[in-house]
């Protein structure tokens, strides 16, 4: 089975990373975030970065006012998925989308 982590009622608060996924990079492995809040983050690919075929279930979570310089405030790339369920988006920027980039594969469901 692929290695998981939960984070549950977590605050990111102004994470900046000069490469990909500032405050989450999954690789390969199982991501569910419940009740959190991610603002005012900076990096060159998204506050949430997931490759290689990795699961994410985002719920009840607010990102706002963070900056990608690249994708998007979610990158999700090699065949990585994403499920969302009442989240807020406010105030992100990147350059291929403000919320969600999906490439190589990725999808959301």
């Amino acid at each position: 089975s692929l290695p998981s982590i939960q984070f549950e009622n977590c605050i990111f608060t102004n994470v900046v990373n000069s490469n990909q996924g500032a405050s989450i990079y999954a690789t390969n492995s199982v991501v569910s975030i419940t009740g959190s809040t991610i603002t005012g983050g900076h990096s060159s690919e998204g506050q949430i970065y997931a490759t290689q075929t990795s699961n994410l279930t985002i719920t009840d979570t607010t990102f706002s006012n963070n900056k990608a310089d690249g994708t998007a405030c979610i990158s999700l790339v090699d065949s990585s998925q994403v499920i969302m369920d009442n989240c807020t988006f406010t105030s992100n920027s990147g350059q291929t989308a403000s919320a969600i980039a999906v490439l190589s594969g990725s999808k959301i469901l």
